[in-house]
């Protein structure tokens, strides 16, 4: 590439030093791919470690991480095979499954474990392949509402827009995936390698970990299911800790800041500002720049190349500051802004390449203004009128607050306007006079000199002295075609005037913007009272106006959501109740869900405030998690009551919440011991998704598990129906209570 071709021509460059490392965004992508390599790899060290201590039996170890792994390695060649780019949000999609991964394995292999055990200790002469299959069909069942449960929640965020929904949308496609491919891991690899590596007899151990959360359960939540007000308490202080930390929650950015350690800084002086003034200026900065604590180097240029795509004049330039890899990355931005701000009359813009990318995208889809009117049209004087017009009507629409044209900024401008009938009497046509006018002004390239293997532009221009004295530029002598030399000023007028620095375009057409502020009315009425306003105004020929709202937009996307929001709540409603046969359950668990949050989002507040799409990946991550260990739980209690009665409903409860304390602690611990290496890493070139994302699992975590261990039994001893479920193999012979109903479904497992 590039760094080949200047190797090629350093041959031909003696003398001259090329840096090619000041400014390289490729340096980020590199950082964050080996950044991401480091965590990845102690990831999953600490999942085998933890997998390995809580479980205590290497095939079982062995099987939980190869499912894991196998479900997120076979997803991402899925991914693959679609023709997708694996980048970041690909990686936050896959992140935002790692918990129904680990689930998956972790709760069919619990099941599998018990069944075995039963198997001998009844001494049946069931083969063991038979008893695992049979294990592994019954976990699915109620598994499957929880996955589907998890699968609806994040699918409103394909419906997007702008830069959010372009980020939104990969992160789900690859969720939906994972979780799909997880599934298919679950019902085919998971019971086979479980057939192969547990056939033993092997005695088996309880993990120390397991036992003292055992211990703890008992010591605690088990006394306190059959007391409601402690399940009270507890969504009592869920609850105000919700409402204390959303209102602080903050929505600055789709995505959190990339930690690029390669930033551009842009500067611009007010117009009209000489090169040579704006060149004193950058080189007085930059040298203050290289010393600050943190930097590593410092490059800069002023105004743009002939045919660069910028359209910046030499009031502007940009500096390329290149971060050392120990600095500490917010700090050393500060000192960067310090020194900059030392520097009056010139606006700053620190940012890096991936930031300056999105900021492009934003530019270009909103006019950032609840309303804007825009003119279109060719000539400037004329499309300013017509704006001011435009202006002046919308301001009589009521709701319409401080109309506003937006101003250009304008530099002095030299203008040389040709007197057709002065130069006509001189024998010259307009296009001598502007050529001669542009020789002295601008310099015209006549030929090239070669020396030294070096190419030289021969120029043509007027001396500095003649060019920069406005007042003598009408004196200049123009060449005639009799051989005679005539003014400047007697055939044309010369004269310094002020002219936009950037002349605006939408498409190929110039435009005016008249932007304002909607208030004390509905945003449909004042736009429909904006547009009859301004199409009843006549325009010039070939002008129009347009009438843009990113309000109104925003407002549409919004109830656009909340829609889909309400609309995905009662789908998830619906499989709540066809997974548990009743409404009362169904309305229990869908409370449950959002209170499960409650720590994540906390969590998001210590790490920072920032309810980023980062962030919601997170919540989303935890909300499945919930899903499935609630519908697991809720389905083993009706299986219990199915085959035990319920006489001793209490004591049922407790029993089959104990039994689900393994499983949910190991589910928690693996989890978390995949997400604790991004979050001691911090945000940096790599986890800037991940990390927000970890934190929020994290916490998330802590309430769900408070949520399923003791919320849920209790509440379910309070609110559930007397329901006898009818269980496929097992006989309806129970008597029911009086108003009892009855529920078929599958059996359901320790999980």
């Amino acid at each position: 590439g590039v760094q080949d071709a200047l190797a090629a021509l350093r041959p031909g460059l003696s003398g001259v030093t090329i840096d090619t490392g000041v400014y390289q965004a490729q340096s980020f992508v590199d950082t964050a791919v080996h950044d991401l390599g480091v965590t990845g790899l102690a990831s999953l060290a600490l999942l085998v470690l933890v997998v390995g201590l809580l479980l205590l039996s290497w095939r079982r170890a062995l099987i939980t991480v190869v499912a894991a792994l196998l479900s997120l390695v076979a997803a991402a060649y899925v991914l693959y095979l679609r023709g997708t780019t694996f980048n970041l949000m690909v990686l936050g999609g896959l992140a935002m499954a790692l918990g129904v991964v680990v689930d998956d394995a972790v709760a069919e292999l619990g099941v599998v474990r018990r069944r075995l055990r039963e198997h001998r200790a009844s001494g049946a002469s069931t083969s063991i392949a038979t008893v695992i299959a049979e294990a592994s069909g019954a976990v699915r069942g109620p598994l499957l509402y929880g996955t589907l449960v998890a699968l609806l929640a994040p699918l409103p965020l394909l419906f997007l827009n702008g830069v959010a929904g372009s980020f939104a949308q990969p992160i789900v496609l690859s969720y939906a995936i994972a979780v799909a491919v997880s599934t298919v891991v679950a019902l085919a690899v998971t019971p086979a390698l479980a057939s192969l590596l547990l056939r033993g007899g092997t005695a088996e151990r309880t993990s120390p970990a397991l036992r003292l959360a055992h211990r703890v359960f008992d010591a605690t939540v088990a006394r306190l299911i059959s007391r409601p007000r402690a399940a009270y308490a507890t969504l009592a202080l869920l609850l105000a800790v919700g409402l204390a930390v959303v209102p602080q929650l903050t929505t600055r950015a789709a995505l959190p800041t990339p930690q690029d350690r390669n930033v551009l800084v842009r500067w611009q002086a007010v117009p009209g500002t000489s090169l040579t003034e704006m060149d004193r200026i950058t080189t007085a900065a930059s040298a203050e720049l290289r010393h600050v604590s943190g930097v590593r180097d410092v490059g800069a240029h002023v105004g743009r190349a002939l045919a660069s795509d910028e359209v910046v004049d030499v009031n502007a330039g940009e500096m390329w500051v290149s971060l050392t890899d120990s600095a500490d990355y917010d700090a050393t931005l500060a000192r960067v802004r310090g020194v900059l701000h030392g520097y009056p009359g010139l606006s700053t813009q620190i940012e890096s390449y991936t930031q300056d990318r999105v900021d492009a995208v934003n530019a270009g889809a909103g006019t950032g203004s609840d309303l804007a009117v825009r003119v279109y049209g060719t000539d400037l004087a004329m499309l300013r009128s017509t704006a001011q017009d435009v202006g002046r009507q919308i301001a009589k629409v009521n709701g319409v607050v401080q109309p506003k044209l937006q101003e250009q900024p304008q530099q002095p401008t030299l203008e040389v306007e040709v007197d057709l009938s002065a130069a006509q009497k001189y024998g010259l046509a307009p296009g001598d006079v502007r050529r001669a006018a542009s020789t002295f002004f601008a310099g015209t390239l006549v030929g090239n000199l070669y020396q030294d293997q070096r190419i030289f532009d021969v120029v043509v221009w007027s001396t500095p002295s003649t060019r920069y004295a406005p007042a003598n530029l009408a004196d200049l002598r123009i060449d005639t075609p009799g051989g005679e030399q005539v003014r400047l000023g007697d055939v044309a007028s010369v004269k310094v005037v002020p002219y936009p620095t950037q002349l605006r375009h939408d498409a190929s057409s110039r435009y005016a913007e008249i932007d304002a502020q909607i208030g004390g009315r509905d945003v449909d009425a004042v736009l429909r009272n904006v547009r009859s306003r301004v199409a009843a105004m006549p325009m010039p020929l070939e002008y129009h106006a347009e009438v843009l709202s990113q309000l109104a937009q925003q407002q549409g996307q919004d109830r656009t959501m909340a829609g889909l929001a309400i609309g995905t709540a009662i789908v998830i409603f619906l499989l709540l109740q066809a997974a548990f046969g009743s409404w009362r359950l169904a309305a229990l668990a869908s409370l449950m869900l959002p209170l499960s949050l409650v720590g994540g989002v906390a969590a998001n507040l210590l790490a920072g405030g920032d309810l980023s799409l980062a962030a919601l990946l997170g919540l989303f991550t935890v909300l499945g998690l919930t899903a499935r260990h609630v519908v697991v739980l809720i389905s083993g209690y009706q299986r219990l009551e199915a085959v035990e009665g319920i006489a001793d409903r209490g004591g049922l409860v407790l029993r089959a919440t104990r039994e689900r304390v393994g499983p949910i602690m190991l589910t928690a611990a693996a989890t978390a011991a995949v997400l604790l290496p991004v979050l001691v890493a911090g945000s940096r070139a790599g986890t800037e998704v991940l990390y927000p994302m970890a934190a929020v699992v994290l916490g998330g975590l802590v309430s769900s598990t408070l949520v399923t261990l003791v919320v849920v039994p209790s509440l379910y001893l309070r609110f559930s129906p007397a329901v006898m479920v009818t269980v496929r193999g097992v006989p309806r012979s129970r008597l029911r209570p009086r108003g009892e109903r009855v529920v078929t479904s599958s059996p359901m497992g320790e999980g």
